[in-house]
């Protein structure tokens, strides 16, 4: 397989090309000044209206993904950070983490049920609507190394969130790191407060992995998925971008992506 990007969103890429025909972008900046307009105001509504029973049909699979998502916009965006925060906002954060651990399974069990998939779909809107992220500003890590996943190999992408999220944790617990993966186990999944900051961390990470690959019932390994590790290096360095890292909670070589996705195989 190549590293060209296939399968992609056909509705996402008519918005792109109405955008960039409307531009006309000459060079980087003016491309940059294009892309504002997908990802800023003008296709932000000014207000939404969210009817939950639109959900109902959502099969089992990618509601479990779909759930797995919401977090990970939570944890990539703001919780897991070494920025200063405001510990409003990270309670807020560790709110709509609780609301996903709640519900996700309730969904699962009985797809009809109103009051899981409307917590659940307002989760998800306060994952994204940028209020939990004020202050912060980093690269969403686990989102970058997970997109090069679905461009190369179209897996579901919060299924592969799921599995990045727990090696990605795994490899950056240091001393510095630790005590907000264990806040995040015992605030949101109940590990034991009184543990080391150390322990507590890898508890709320084994916690996390139970939660996803048995809970919600993911696979948890991308060998489970047929992938390999041919394409491992040029992934990574894509997942890098121009910039050549990933700065967020850590910062993230190359190297250090391409060992995230062998810990994942």
């Amino acid at each position: 397989m190549t590293g060209r990007r296939k399968n992609r969103n056909p509705r996402g890429e008519a918005i792109a090309k109405m955008i960039l025909e409307q531009y006309k972008p000459e060079n980087k900046e003016e491309m940059q000044d294009a892309l504002k307009d997908i990802f800023g105001p003008t296709l932000r509504p000014n207000v939404s209206f969210l009817d939950p029973t639109n959900t109902f049909s959502v099969n089992a699979y990618q509601t479990a993904s779909g759930s797995a998502d919401i977090m990970a916009h939570v944890f990539d965006v703001a919780y897991f950070t070494d920025q200063e925060e405001m510990d409003m906002l990270t309670r807020m954060q560790e709110e709509v983490l609780k609301t996903v651990v709640k519900y996700a399974p309730a969904a699962l069990k009985k797809p009809d049920d109103y009051e899981a998939r409307s917590n659940l779909m307002w989760a998800s809107s306060w994952a994204l609507n940028g209020f939990l992220f004020s202050g912060v500003s980093q690269d969403a890590i686990a989102h970058m190394i997970e997109h090069e996943l679905s461009a190369f190999y179209n897996i579901t992408h919060g299924h592969g969130l799921a599995i990045i999220i727990p090696r990605w944790l795994t490899y950056i617990l240091s001393d510095k790191t630790a005590p907000k993966i264990k806040r995040f186990g015992v605030n949101v999944l109940g590990v034991d407060a009184s543990l080391s900051d150390m322990d507590g961390a890898k508890a709320a990470i084994k916690a996390l992995e139970k939660f996803y690959f048995e809970t919600l019932g993911l696979q948890s390994r991308l060998s489970d998925l047929g992938i390999d590790d041919k394409n491992f290096a040029l992934m990574a360095k894509k997942a890098c971008g121009a910039k050549g890292k990933l700065v967020g909670f850590t910062t993230l070589t190359p190297d250090d992506v391409e060992e995230i996705f062998r810990m994942s195989l």
